[in-house]
């Protein structure tokens, strides 16, 4: 049985993270059993260093960084962390499930991430920062401000009030977006004899991790802002309603357990 340790926020059984999305879809649409240990902010690095849980980077002065997602495999004793090396370790234990990596594609989905942070994680991570710190659980809230405000070199009080900033990372938001848009686009164009439905995804018709990725930031803001959020509404509607489609395919897949 895996072990699968996620955030929690204020809302009970609710998952927020964007980095852990990307897990919790893989194992909902693989059918790989599992169940949920939640675990603070501010407690993650005890967890990591009490458990072994190896850490998911080492920076090149050998500092150590200890961030969820992580797996426990109960079955082989094994402790993971980062979502791409999960998730290429689920492949290798059920390899006849769909796979997240296909072969081949290892470096490809490597380098799709490479550009996704900062095209769309990085500008959308100073804009919803106050409303994640709002949803989440006191100590966590307390955990949160004060690592971020190191991260920003400002409050994330003074965050919310750079109105201008704001606006400007959320347009950055969206141009990022749309050269995922046409990404996905360019795909869809090399295959005339497709469907348009086959092409909801990065590779056509099955989800990979690079979905998962996408995915698990929409998830991330639907959950933080909330379904009826001016900026969820905003996002639906881009890109011909690109997002819309592609967060509707995996909904059946976001349950909690």
């Amino acid at each position: 049985m895996i072990t699968f340790f996620d955030i929690p926020c204020r809302t009970m059984g609710r998952a927020w993270s964007p980095n852990t999305w990307k897990v919790r879809y893989c194992l909902n649409y693989r059918s790989i059993p599992y169940h949920t240990e939640w675990v603070e902010l501010s407690d993650i690095e005890k967890l990591c260093t009490t458990r072994g849980i190896p850490p998911s980077k080492i920076n090149s002065e050998g500092q150590k960084s200890y961030t969820l997602p992580a797996i426990y495999n109960s079955d082989d004793g094994t402790y993971v962390s980062d979502s791409a090396t999960i998730m290429r370790y689920l492949d290798g234990i059920y390899p006849q499930r769909p796979l997240a990596f296909p072969k081949g594609t290892v470096v490809l989905q490597t380098a799709f991430l490479s550009a996704f942070v900062p095209k769309v994680l990085a500008p959308l991570w100073s804009v919803i920062v106050p409303a994640v710190a709002m949803n989440l659980n006191p100590r966590s809230k307390v955990y949160f401000e004060n690592t971020r405000e190191i991260t920003f070199g400002r409050s994330i009080k003074g965050l919310d009030e750079d109105v201008a900033g704001r606006d400007a990372s959320w347009a950055r938001f969206k141009a990022g977006l749309g050269d995922i848009d046409r990404w996905i686009s360019r795909s869809e164009d090399a295959s005339p004899h497709a469907e348009v439905h086959d092409h909801v995804f990065v590779m056509g018709s099955e989800p990979v991790f690079a979905d998962f990725v996408i995915a698990a930031t929409l998830a991330y803001m639907r959950n933080v802002w909330g379904e009826e959020s001016v900026e969820w509404k905003e996002v639906q509607g881009w890109h011909g309603g690109r997002w819309a489609r592609f967060a509707g395919s995996l909904r059946k897949y976001e349950r909690v357990v």
